[in-house]
């Protein structure tokens, strides 16, 4: 009798969890058996009925399978279906009682959800008894199994071990649960079965532990009842899996660096974390652009009405410039320099302007009200005298100042509406030296019509090859950094609408241009669906010379020489190390979505980044409205 109110009870679960999306594949298998079958895994390849032996995954059957199961004793209690009794609660973690999980259903499945079944078709499933114990008399050997377990509103606790001959023994509980749930999302965005990893099950166990010291310090808080709705508490539902595993990186990976050296050493990549940074934004400002000095953060947002920059130190921001946009022309900010006792901007339609960094009188901003239409290279030195670029044949102090870049006494400028690359020297006084303009790179125009971008008024890209900087045709350059690299300085630049970062040596005197990264440009009418990488969120990365992006800014280097790249229409960060392109931060939504695992967190529109003094990597996400920060205690 008690087997048959046992059967009545797994019918009425997975009728239940069937219409909850619970089971794997979401369609009902037939069900039959107590792990007494030979298993076989099931397909919902047709229509959802079952497929004996149709994929013939499973080859060994001489496995045993049992083990102990324990959960949330505040949401397995919930037992009005009467399918999960709640046993007294053994011990406690973090103020959360756990219990055994008795008269549970438990069933087998591969990583991929597909069930584990018996030579009838049959799936295999079994019950814990009432101190939380379940056993497989027969179950797969040589595979990857995950062993699930059914709690009441739409709630599971799951376990991967790697079966072999004979006995196995796998207890499942929160830990269980939180690493098999993050491995199984790790080997998908890999392309890899949770099987694949070398040495698993050994490097699973440490894992498991150190996960399961991180619950006990609680540093994951789980929610104590179905109606719990605090924010940063785990739930178990189904639907709720991504959360958890945001959460579980947000636990561990800026301060748990042994957990994080183990899954390192497992994944062969180390999990990162993405969070916000707080710098005094406001409500629906949206960040352009982040430059570090030291201890100071300056960070340039703007909405439909205003321009704003601020400054933190520590956790204090103050707003260092304010204006009105559409009365000052000043609409965009494309880069920014703090340099000595200086903030310089640049301004898209306006040209380069500097502030004093040590004021908040946003009319230390200079623009000149009759020049609008036009530009201006210029600065407001600290006695808030205006220093224009002399008037020079080149006549360009009429340009759009994208970003800015220094070395030494020069100063580079993109001007990126006349796709060219300037540079400019000061004097001691910081002031530009008259007839020292010189045009680095950018191809003349002499056609009328070569700001009409249509792939034939003007010829945007001649090839990557090293080929002198005034031959080179540029397509809107925007970001600049200056980089040592193989004892030579260069100016590294984003080529934006070419997809390409290329740079310029400045050693000599022809500053040839080559490409460093990128392909795929075509004309302006398809340019708008450049090529985009197949592997472009494979943790594996893929060759530089196969890599692509898609309108590209800031770059920027580590200590290490590795670059980092605002790919910014495909949303991501991108890390150039060694000939290989990964992605370290940013998905395939495309959307914001708040913080956690780099690789999977949503980037709206990456145009800028910075380092913090603390080694951390500052994201400016025009799509979002915050900073964002990619943690880095650990390394890579």
């Amino acid at each position: 009798m008690q087997r048959i109110a046992s059967f009545k009870r797994l019918a009425a679960v997975l009728s239940v969890t069937v219409l909850l999306g619970c089971t794997p594949n979401g369609f009902l298998p037939i069900l039959g058996g107590n792990g007494s079958k030979d298993p076989t895994p099931i397909s919902s390849s047709n229509g959802g009925l079952i497929s004996n032996n149709s994929g013939g995954i499973i080859s060994n059957n001489t496995a045993n399978l049992a083990g102990l199961i324990t959960g949330p004793g505040q949401l397995i209690s919930n037992n009005a279906g009467g399918l999960v009794s709640n046993n007294a609660g053994s011990y406690r973690i973090a103020a959360l009682e756990l219990s055994p999980v008795a008269n549970a259903v438990v069933y087998l499945t591969t990583p991929n959800e597909q069930f584990y079944a018996g030579d009838d078709g049959k799936a295999l499933y079994t019950f814990t008894d009432d101190k939380g114990a379940y056993t497989f008399a027969k179950a797969p050997a040589d595979k990857p199994v995950i062993v699930t377990v059914l709690l009441p509103n739409n709630r599971r606790l799951v376990g991967l071990l790697m079966s072999k001959e004979g006995a196995n023994t796998q207890n499942v509980d929160l830990a269980t649960t939180v690493v098999t749930e993050f491995l199984r999302d790790q080997a998908r965005l890999a392309g890899k079965t949770m099987g694949d990893y070398p040495n698993l099950a050994t490097k699973l166990e440490t894992i498991i532990g150190l996960t399961r010291e991180l619950i006990a310090a609680g540093k994951m808080r789980f929610k104590e009842s179905p109606t719990d709705t605090r924010a940063g508490y785990v739930d178990l539902d189904v639907n709720a899996i991504p959360a958890l595993r945001n959460e579980y990186v947000r636990a561990f990976a800026a301060d748990d660096q042994a957990l994080s050296d183990a899954w390192k050493d497992l994944l062969g990549y180390r999990p990162l974390l993405v969070e916000e940074v707080e710098v005094g934004l406001g409500a629906g400002m949206q960040p352009l652009a982040v430059a570090t000095d030291g201890d100071k953060t300056y960070t340039a947002a703007t909405n439909a009405y205003q321009l704003i920059v601020t400054r933190t130190t520590g956790s204090a921001a103050e707003t260092v410039l304010r204006v009105a946009r559409g009365t000052s022309n000043l609409e965009y900010v494309g880069g920014m320099l703090a340099s000595g006792n200086s903030l310089l901007l640049g301004v898209a339609g306006l040209g380069q302007l500097e502030i004093e960094a040590g004021t908040t009188n946003s009319e230390d901003l200079f623009y000149d009200p009759a020049n609008i239409s036009g530009g201006g290279l210029g600065y407001v030195a600290m006695n808030d005298a205006y220093q224009a670029v002399p008037d020079d044949d080149n006549s360009w102090e009429l340009f759009s100042a994208f970003d800015v870049a220094k070395k030494d006494e020069w100063v580079y400028v993109s001007d990126d509406n006349n796709h060219r690359i300037l540079r400019y020297q000061v004097d001691d006084g910081g002031f530009a030296a008259a007839g020292t303009g010189q045009i680095l790179a950018g191809k003349s125009l002499d056609d009328a019509g070569a700001g009409y971008h249509d792939g034939t008024g003007r010829n945007f890209f001649n090839g990557d090859d090293k080929q002198a900087g005034t031959e080179v045709a540029l397509n809107y350059p925007s970001s600049l950094t200056v980089h040592e690299a193989d004892g030579k300085t260069y100016l590294y630049f984003a080529d934006t609408d070419n997809h390409r970062i290329r740079r310029i040596e400045l050693n000599g005197t022809d500053f040839p241009v080559e490409t460093v990264l990128g392909r795929g440009t075509v004309a302006y009418g398809n340019i708008m669906t450049p090529i985009v990488d197949p592997k472009i969120d494979d943790p594996a990365g893929v060759a530089v010379a196969s890599a692509s992006l898609n309108f590209p800014h800031k770059m920027v280097f580590d200590a290490n020489g590795r670059m980092f790249v605002a790919d910014t229409d495909n949303r991501r960060v991108r890390m150039l190390e060694n000939g290989v392109v990964k992605t370290v931060a940013g998905s395939a939504s495309g959307i914001y979505t708040g913080t956690g695992d780099s690789r999977r967190v949503g980037l709206g529109e990456v145009t800028s980044l910075a380092w913090d003094a603390q080694g951390n990597l500052l994201i400016a996400d025009a799509r979002s409205h915050k900073l964002r920060r990619l943690r880095l205690p650990f390394g890579f």
